[in-house]
């Protein structure tokens, strides 16, 4: 009897677990940011960075091709200002990579990137 007990109450734990594990994956999805809170994103210029780790995926790319190893890029921050009159972000990126001498160095770059459509203007070594 009490093992039967313990099976029944394992499945009452099990069921609810997972009822509310699916109420909250639905949440989730239901939940979109406000028309403001987009605004405030897009003024940001977060939405054109990497939601992973917050990179700007055409300045990685541009930098990777100037790299003599670029399978060691690793991005380390990234800094952005807020979108300027001229409708362009700042960027500020520092990353790790091999050097000639099988060494790390940690760079930075900076540039600039377009709000409407996350377009890479331009970037230089620091």
């Amino acid at each position: 009897m009490a093992e039967g007990a313990a099976k029944s109450g394992c499945r009452t734990y099990v069921v609810g677990g997972t009822a509310l594990l699916f109420v909250l994956t639905v949440l989730s999805f239901c939940m979109q940011p406000s028309a403001e809170e987009q605004k405030e994103k897009n003024q940001a210029g977060f939405h054109c960075l990497d939601y992973y780790y917050g990179a700007l995926p055409a300045l990685e790319d541009a930098v990777k091709e100037t790299l003599r190893e670029p399978d060691s890029f690793e991005h380390v921050s990234t800094r952005v200002t807020p979108v300027g009159a001229d409708g362009t972000h700042s960027i500020v990126m520092s990353y790790r990579a091999r050097n000639g001498f099988g060494g790390v160095n940690v760079e930075e770059v900076v540039g600039r990137y377009s709000n409407s459509d996350c377009h890479l203007l331009g970037w230089e070594h620091r």
